[in-house]
């Protein structure tokens, strides 16, 4: 409810309305979690403006994790390897990590982006 609460799109007292009927509640975030899936998101998941959101998560996420293998590669290779060592200083070694922070934030962005967009458009339909 607190991303939908700050997306103008979404009429929050609709969705709770919505949402009355397929959970208790005090539900539990695994059960809330599991009707978002089966109810809100799957049905919709080939709406090119969730599949837009999802593609940006999946590419950013990934971004994020080889930035971290990358930034391990080099630790591993500036401690093992003298020449290595000789051609990166020590702080250029955290390019990687911070790149991977960052992408890491646009990950968990365009994963909120694509729940608002999923309930906005459920809440149309």
């Amino acid at each position: 409810m607190t991303l939908a609460a700050n997306d103008q799109r979404i009429d929050v007292s609709l969705l709770e309305q919505k949402m009355h009927s397929f959970m208790p509640p005090n539900a539990s975030a695994e059960q809330q979690n599991q009707v978002w899936y089966r109810h809100i998101y799957q049905p919709l998941q080939n709406d090119p403006l969730i599949k837009d959101a999802h593609k940006a998560l999946l590419l950013w996420r990934d971004s994020m994790t080889v930035s971290l293998v990358t930034g391990l590669l080099l630790v591993i290779g500036g401690v093992n390897v003298p020449w290595v060592a000789k051609i990166f200083e020590h702080y250029s070694l955290s390019v990687p990590f911070c790149f991977a922070f960052a992408c890491g934030l646009a990950a968990n962005n365009c994963g909120k982006r694509m729940v608002t967009n999923t309930v906005a458009i459920w809440l149309r339909h």
